[in-house]
């Protein structure tokens, strides 16, 4: 979830009842980029950085997962799957068509 306001920020003072963290709560601030979740445990809501933002856009968007790599300019994403895969995130996923896989391929990759 993308949002203009500290979304998680209040909802963990409203939660809490923090009166002082809700008055300090920076309307200004930069948008922030959510990934939550329902667990076991309950809701988490978690903050993303600009790489892990673009990584779960690009997967909700149905990007086959060798043109997310192929288009990666952060190496972390392939630590991003790790996590994706061992918190359960996928539920579903399907192969990609043998052209998609050709042209997302980086030049000089073993295939």
């Amino acid at each position: 979830m993308r949002t203009d306001y500290p979304a998680d920020v209040i909802w963990r003072g409203v939660l809490s009842g923090d009166d002082a963290a809700l008055a300090a709560v920076d309307l200004d601030a930069d948008p922030a980029r959510l990934l939550v979740e329902r667990r076991a445990t309950g809701v988490e809501v978690s903050r993303l950085g600009d790489a892990a933002w673009s990584f779960a856009t690009k997967l909700c968007e149905g990007h086959p997962l060798a043109s997310v790599f192929a288009a990666a300019t952060d190496t972390g994403d392939d630590a991003l799957l790790a996590e994706y895969l061992a918190a359960g995130r996928f539920i579903d996923f399907r192969l990609a068509p043998a052209e998609l896989t050709v042209l997302a391929t980086p030049p000089g990759a073993v295939r």
